[in-house]
């Protein structure tokens, strides 16, 4: 587990929780980068069973507020622009 101190007001050290830790680096990264939806307002399936406005799944569409950030970046910079590009063949 990690853990650091941290000292209280009262000027008395304890040690820093699990979930604290977390929260404080989650505040204090700076990579943070908001993750807009893909959606376009195109939202028709086409033959494949993507959507023409942004090439989800529909999958992928019900699941988007359930994501991480991690998950979003990677399919807004890498999945999407794939299926973009062969969708253009």
């Amino acid at each position: 587990m990690r853990e650091s101190m941290v000292t209280t007001n009262a000027g008395h050290s304890r040690r820093r929780s699990f979930f604290e830790f977390q929260r404080v680096q989650h505040v204090h990264s700076a990579t943070f980068r908001a993750v807009l939806s893909p959606c376009i307002g195109i939202c028709r399936l086409d033959d494949a069973g993507l959507c023409e406005g942004c090439k989800r799944t529909t999958h992928e569409i019900a699941r988007w507020g359930h994501m991480s950030d991690d998950e979003r970046l990677r399919l807004m910079d890498v999945v999407l622009p794939l299926r973009e590009s062969l969708a253009g063949r």
